[in-house]
């Protein structure tokens, strides 16, 4: 399995990365690069994710058609670098079958109508990618309006095999292939650029051998790195600061600081009541969760007499905000509800993971990468939280005296 490096596109956002935003030149013309004429659309997927309906994309701010525009320039990138460095190597073996497992936030696995957009923008993106022309807003467009009622094809006119995946299994795929594999419950929390997202889940193998992820409870939240940079900036001008020039524009690229003082014009200021307000709200998302799986969804797993384990990805996670909020959680736990709180664990490095560079500490990065790059059989079954029933806590048990007709 290989990575393919996108740093051309722009290289603070890292090796393997490009930022989830695309500009609109001035003819209608999509490019990857935030500098230039023309207009800026950031934060697609949040923008997709407050679709209400998916409606013929007519709207002239339809984030469907700037996502569609957004995908298409990637895989045209993507399919130019694997060209030029592997598919020789690949075509020696046959024809090269295409197929795209599209990443999709652990509430779509229940939404019918979230995974319906996001399969649309995967459609078109790839329609759009295997074009020669210029990829403007106007070819976005229309490669909507065909996607919605075209099976997706290749230039030879072959079928693709287009799926839309939740991120949380594809994330979890490198640890259930992994020595480490543990089967039973999990909580996954994916700290990105805008949205949190949270999810538990139960791990098994049954009788056929193909893993299986058990979604329970499922919450995205725009309270993501960037988003906590926007908090800032708004907090802090309200109160009346100053706020030091290096940081009073919103740039979804820069290194967000882990102290809020990084900000600040003025020494001396004491602003840390604004990031533990912040804090305090990714606490309240994780505690929520955590009482309603041990109430109600899991209450008989060993984790809530061993430690819940959970999972740490994307690239906010190492920041203080998001490992105070994960502190204050387990003493929470410990203190009020007889639980020996959470325990950490690392997303592994794969082993058959092709990657220049990457260590250990930086696979969860790329762990949705890795896992939506299998093929959709080797992810396993996700079944969503609409598929699994509550689980009583307490079991109802027969008297000595013997068992009535009603237990039967």
């Amino acid at each position: 399995m290989v990575s393919i490096p996108l740093d051309k596109i722009e290289a603070r956002a890292g090796r393997f990365r490009a930022p989830t935003a695309v500009r609109i030149g001035p003819d209608g013309r999509f490019d990857l690069k935030a500098s230039g004429p023309g207009i800026v659309i950031p934060d697609l997927k949040i923008r997709l994710l407050n679709l209400t309906a998916a409606q013929p994309p007519q709207n002239s701010m339809d984030p469907r058609v700037f996502a569609a525009g957004y995908v298409g320039l990637v895989l045209r990138e993507t399919r130019k670098w694997f060209s030029a460095n592997e598919e020789r190597a690949l075509t020696r073996q046959g024809r090269i079958r295409w197929s795209m497992n599209f990443g999709i936030p652990s509430t779509g696995s229940d939404d019918g109508e979230l995974r319906r957009i996001f399969g649309d923008v995967a459609k078109a993106g790839w329609a759009l990618a295997c074009t020669s022309g210029q990829i403007t807003e106007e070819a976005a467009r229309a490669a909507l309006t065909r996607g919605s009622l075209e099976a997706a094809q290749d230039e030879a006119g072959e079928p693709v095999d287009l799926n839309v995946v939740p991120e949380v299994a594809a994330e979890a795929s490198g640890y259930a292939r992994s020595p480490l594999r543990q089967e039973g419950l999990h909580f996954l929390l994916d700290i990105g650029a805008s949205t949190v997202d949270l999810c538990s889940f139960v791990l098994h193998s049954p009788d056929i051998g193909e893993d299986q992820y058990q979604l329970l409870e499922c919450n995205v939240q725009p309270k993501g790195v960037y988003e906590l940079h926007k908090y800032r900036l708004s907090q802090i001008s309200q109160q009346g600061h100053t706020i030091e020039q290096a940081w009073r524009h919103e740039d979804p690229l820069k290194k967000i600081p882990d102290s809020i003082a990084t900000y600040l014009s003025q020494p001396g200021l004491n602003l840390d009541a604004v990031d533990e307000a912040f804090t305090q709200a990714c606490t309240s998302m994780l505690m929520a969760m955590l009482l309603e799986v041990r109430k109600r969804r899991d209450p008989l797993s060993p984790v809530w007499r061993k430690g819940v384990p959970i999972f740490l990805a994307g690239g906010g996670r190492a920041m203080k905000v998001y490992r105070d909020a994960l502190e204050t959680t387990s003493k929470r736990l410990m203190d009020g509800f007889n639980v020996p709180g959470l325990r950490r664990m690392d997303l592994p490095l794969p082993r058959d993971l092709k990657a220049q560079g990457v260590k250990d500490e930086d696979f969860p990065f790329l762990a949705v990468s890795y896992g939506l790059s299998l093929p959709v059989y080797q992810i396993g079954t996700i079944r969503p939280p609409s598929a699994a029933d509550d689980i009583e806590r307490f079991r109802h048990r027969p008297s000595a005296e013997g068992v009535d007709k009603e237990m039967t």
